[in-house]
């Protein structure tokens, strides 16, 4: 649904505040931002609060872009997010290494990290480095025959019972949650002219980390390179 909307909605969570941003799709214009601090001295997200935060502002940006929010992005900035680093060696026989070579590996990558933590949901699956020939590259070397290759992968992972919580929260309000980042891995993009993780949510999601592979049915507008190969890993 997001992917045919005038504009998107994101929502940042973390103990210390929340944000309701609401976005142009065609570019980074905010229409809409609301941001509340939380004086909250545990690292537990409280959801009451969040209720209200919503219940606020919710109806108030409807009322200015003039349409429902059918869909939100969750930005979740908490310790509750936990990385998972997977290595595999790979044949390939010798042939040219390419994006069809990666298919199998990564969706087996995947089947194997989700079996393996069923309580957990994927959230981000990032292939961290590509070594080929004895040699580390950050991205897909192109043109290369090899008999094998390695994959180093991570998977950032969420437990679905947040998930679940996400979701009933959102529901309340007729909303769908349409996909959570997670804001610690939008802060490694930080740089000194953007430090903004509603900026970088929509950056990340219009497939700006090459790198990271998508395995989920919707996009918004732009596809990475993996995205595209990959989009029909659900």
């Amino acid at each position: 649904m997001i992917k045919d909307s005038v504009y998107i909605s994101f929502l940042f969570i973390s103990s210390k505040k929340f944000i309701l941003s609401v976005l142009q799709s065609d570019n980074t214009k905010k229409i809409y931002e609301e941001e509340i601090s939380n004086n909250n001295n545990s690292n537990k997200i409280e959801f009451d609060k969040l209720d209200i935060f919503l219940e606020k502002n919710i109806y108030k940006v409807e009322r200015i872009i003039g349409s429902f929010i059918k869909d939100i992005i969750i930005i979740y900035e908490s310790e509750d997010i936990f990385p998972i680093d997977v290595s595999m060696k790979n044949n390939n026989n010798g042939d040219f290494l390419n994006n069809s070579s990666l298919s199998r590996p990564l969706l087996e990558a995947r089947e194997a990290c989700l079996k393996s933590h069923k309580e957990n949901k994927i959230i981000h699956m990032l292939i961290e480095n590509f070594r080929v020939n004895n040699k580390n590259y950050s991205f897909l070397p192109e043109n290369f025959k090899c008999e094998y290759y390695f994959l180093d992968i991570k998977f950032i992972c969420i437990s679905k019972e947040i998930t679940k919580n996400l979701e009933i929260c959102m529901k309340k309000f007729q909303i769908s949650v349409y996909k959570i980042l997670s804001g610690s891995y939008l802060e490694t993009f930080f740089n000194e002219s953007e430090k903004d993780p509603i900026i970088w949510a929509m950056y990340i999601n219009n497939g700006y980390n090459k790198n990271e592979v998508s395995f989920h049915e919707k996009t918004i507008k732009k596809q990475g390179f993996f995205e595209k190969f990959f989009n029909f890993f659900n």
